[in-house]
């Protein structure tokens, strides 16, 4: 398989896995109480995990190919790497919400998405390494 769609699905997956993660963190945190016990959770769980996967892939997409380039070209390999860059990757994803926030709650919000949404860039940045980054530079 050529090493440009293997990368493209690559991050697709990593994006994706992110947004779930993200969301489930979302949910557990901010989410009502005995939320799962409710009917429909899972339904709730998809569509937030379809709009948190497809700002991940446009919001996320800049910061991520700047680390995906610099690894196929330097042909890095780390693992610390891909979990740095995913972290990273986060940033306007997380800027974009916390500007978007209502101007009451969004300082008291702002550290707490800080954190899941570094959590989910970590998640993203490890689904990537396992796929495709342990073999940068190479062909797949």
């Amino acid at each position: 398989m050529p090493r440009g769609v293997v990368i493209f699905f690559s991050y697709i997956l990593a994006c994706f896995c992110a947004a779930i993660t993200l969301v489930l963190q979302i949910q557990f945190t901010f989410g009502a109480p005995g939320l799962y016990a409710q009917p429909y959770w899972f339904e709730r769980l998809a569509s937030g995990s379809l709009v948190a996967l497809l700002g991940g892939l446009f919001l996320a997409a800049i910061p991520a190919l700047f680390f995906i380039v610099i690894a196929e070209i330097y042909k890095k390999r780390s693992l610390s790497y891909f979990l740095l860059g995913g972290a990273l990757a986060t940033y306007i994803p997380l800027v974009t919400v916390i500007a978007t926030a209502s101007s009451q709650n969004r300082y008291q919000m702002a550290i707490t998405l800080a954190l899941q949404f570094l959590i989910a860039g970590i998640a993203g940045g490890a689904i990537y390494w396992a796929i495709a980054g342990r073999t940068s530079g190479g062909s797949a």
